[in-house]
């Protein structure tokens, strides 16, 4: 490319979901088992492959969209892709969402990666998403050099496909407070190659919080969703309660990160002092810092950070602060396996 005909520093950031993925972009969705990883890269696929917003919010481009996710059988995913679609009032037969037929394919297997790019040649899809990491990864996830050998792959894919990529992960369990890149599992490569990241967090009453990272570009605001049913149909949801609950969590930094830097244990008074608000407020965060083992009460003298909360607070302050070549699928009730 000549250099003054490419992409220039004023021109705007390009969405494939307005905010949430770049557009060609790589990146990873992250979350504890059970947090609905898959419903979600389902209402993703289906947003893009219709045109509509992604959990109904967020604008995204049109495009097809392939599938590789060998977890259970292809009639389980179809049968969702199905649910997702009928809440929005489409029909999943006539969106161009295709799933992969072939099993046992790795990113970091070369005659594999050639697979890919010829399915990727022939559908040229917008977005081709892996789901899960363990699934379609036969290195070490803890060696950044087996990593790099998948998101080198990734990243040409993007670049000279103009294809995004997103692949589905675990993050390590912890007791909070962590940043999102150091929730994942395994080698810190994860975190530096892409350009979008989706982390996932259960909170209570069956709810999921929502964090987006972008390298570049503007990250949506957290989101606290809901996976919800109608008419026998499941979805994601943007909860109406969102606001309260991210400032509830946001608080319990706050309190981490100023008991840190105090000398010795701080009243509940002195805390509020410091940071504002009703005490009300203060009272429900503190009761449940100290019910997943970050903070203690000594009677009469204050709250105090234990050896779980100075290794958060550690985290908080360090952390990086179409039938194709391979077979595929069509998503629809005539064309499943």
């Amino acid at each position: 490319m000549r250099v003054g005909h490419g992409v220039t520093a004023g021109q705007q950031m390009e969405w494939l979901v307005e905010n949430i993925w770049a557009k060609g972009g790589t990146g990873m969705l992250a979350g504890p088992p059970k947090t609905g990883k898959t419903w979600l890269i389902i209402d993703l696929a289906v947003s893009i492959a219709s045109g509509t917003p992604f959990l109904g919010k967020f604008p995204a481009a049109v495009g097809p969209v392939l599938i590789y996710s060998p977890e259970g059988p292809q009639s389980c995913l179809d049968d969702r892709i199905r649910q997702v679609a009928e809440r929005r009032g489409l029909d999943h037969s006539e969106l161009g969402i295709y799933l992969v037929k072939a099993h046992d394919l790795s990113l970091d297997d070369e005659d594999n990666q050639r697979t890919i790019t010829l399915a990727v040649e022939s559908i040229q899809p917008a977005l081709v998403i892996f789901d899960p990491l363990q699934e379609c990864f036969d290195g070490d996830e803890n060696r950044s050099e087996d990593v790099k050998v998948m998101t080198k792959f990734l990243t040409c894919l993007a670049r000279e496909q103009e294809c995004a990529s997103l692949v589905t992960h675990h993050i390590v369990k912890t007791t909070g407070g962590k940043q999102a890149g150091n929730k994942m599992r395994g080698s810190g490569a994860l975190f530096g190659f892409g350009d979008s990241y989706l982390f996932l967090d259960p909170l209570k009453n069956k709810q999921i919080k929502m964090e987006v990272v972008q390298r570049n570009g503007t990250p949506a605001e957290d989101c606290i969703l809901e996976l919800s049913e109608q008419d026998a149909a499941t979805s994601y949801s943007v909860s109406q309660g969102q606001n309260e609950e991210i400032k509830k969590q946001d608080l319990g930094d706050r309190i981490l990160l100023l008991l840190s830097q105090s000398e010795s244990p701080m009243s509940q008074r002195e805390i509020r002092q410091r940071l504002g608000g009703g005490n009300g407020v203060y009272r429900g965060s503190l009761n449940e810092l100290r019910a997943d083992g970050l903070i203690d009460h000594i009677k009469a003298v204050g709250w105090e950070l234990t050896e779980t909360g100075k290794k958060t607070v550690a985290d908080l302050k360090g952390g990086p602060v179409r039938d194709s070549p391979i077979g595929t699928n069509r998503t629809g009730p005539d064309e499943t396996p």
